[in-house]
């Protein structure tokens, strides 16, 4: 229902709309140009009764809703125009608990899990190494990245701000990654680390890098490391 066609239909004035709803008549202007995100429910009923409309036919004026949705969302409105204002806003109450509770389930339909190192930690920081056996465990998360494998708790700040000390994160188990990228790896004798890494081919070295600048980078020789997999963010 275009609005400015139906105020011209009963020959009223914007003044004329703008006075009976209690706004100015920019505001009705505004209306009639589409613009009824911020209107207010008393305004939908003013305006819907001096335009002699449902108020649906304000809050949908395309009819963009299902039939189904129009019928339910005409009922509770002509229902509320009937309640007193304690009970409209009871009703208020127990719409917002229905959103609610929509939201929280949209958050536990989203919700997955993946296995997670409880008994061993990978080290941000090289004099943290760690070893110790793996024991997985499964943990549920709203958001786990795509490819990821499981989840390792990470010790100390050599990695951040990317990654926090005492965080996690999530890897996708593979032997070979591209140059530069996070990765978790075992160092032979020392234990495992999360570290950026390069390759040095005609030193037959690998460079672990922390993204902290104040550690320095570590030279190691390639035999001595077996790449457990690619950090994903």
């Amino acid at each position: 229902m275009n609005l400015k066609n139906r105020r011209l239909e009963l020959n009223l004035t914007l003044e004329d709309v703008g006075n009976y709803v209690g706004v100015g008549k920019s505001t009705v202007r505004k209306w009639e140009n589409g613009d009824i995100t911020n209107m207010k429910r008393d305004k939908i009923v003013s305006l819907s009764k001096i335009l002699k409309l449902d108020p649906l036919d304000i809050i949908d004026p395309n009819n963009e809703l299902s039939n189904r949705n129009n019928r339910y969302i005409k009922a509770v409105i002509s229902g509320m125009n009937r309640l007193s204002n304690e009970r409209q806003k009871n009703v208020k109450n127990y719409v917002d608990s229905q959103l609610d509770e929509q939201e929280n389930s949209k958050i536990s339909e989203n919700i997955s899990s993946i296995p997670v190192v409880h008994n061993s930690a990978v080290a941000a920081n090289p004099t943290e190494l760690t070893y110790g056996d793996t024991v997985l465990q499964d943990e549920e998360f709203e958001r786990i990245p795509d490819n990821a494998d499981l989840a390792i708790p990470v010790i100390g700040d050599s990695m951040e701000p990317t990654i926090k000390n005492g965080g996690l994160v999530f890897i996708h188990e593979q032997p070979i990654i591209e140059n530069g990228e996070i990765a978790v790896v075992e160092i032979d004798g020392e234990g495992t680390t999360c570290k950026k890494v390069y390759f040095d081919y005609s030193n037959k070295e690998i460079i672990l890098k922390s993204i902290n600048p104040k550690y320095p980078d570590r030279h190691i020789n390639s035999d001595r490391i077996r790449i457990i997999g690619k950090v994903v963010l």
